[in-house]
């Protein structure tokens, strides 16, 4: 299965991506990369990764995750792991990312993580 991915904005500062399919190689992330440095150009530097629909993550797939989170924190931002399955929780514990990122049930608990950096200008 390949790699897939959507971005919707949901507010001025926040866009969730939702990722699909299997990230194994930095190569097939390299479009997504892209569309976070625009987003973050464009204001939104928050960001949701929403794994509902993601199969497969390798250590290649977490390092591109890594990205985002350094180009959003390097933007005063910062990242919010949605929908993480039980096998992506083991890994962000073994790697210890579980200090690393925050993790939310849903869209709206992971908006409100944001707390007012989610929708100032």
């Amino acid at each position: 299965m390949s790699f897939s991915y959507t971005i919707i904005n949901q507010s001025p500062l926040v866009a969730s991506i939702k990722l699909e399919g299997s990230l194994m190689e930095k190569y097939e992330a390299a479009d997504l990369l892209g569309d976070v440095d625009a987003q973050v150009e464009t204001g939104s530097v928050n960001f949701i990764l929403d794994f509902e629909q993601l199969k497969f993550l390798s250590s290649s797939g977490l390092g591109v995750i890594l990205s985002i989170l350094t180009r959003s924190r390097r933007n005063n931002g910062d990242v919010v792991l949605m929908n993480v399955t039980d096998k992506l929780k083991s890994l962000l514990t073994i790697t210890r990312l579980d200090h690393v990122f925050a993790t939310a049930e849903n869209l709206a608990d992971a908006l409100n993580s944001f707390g007012d950096n989610s929708t100032q200008n």
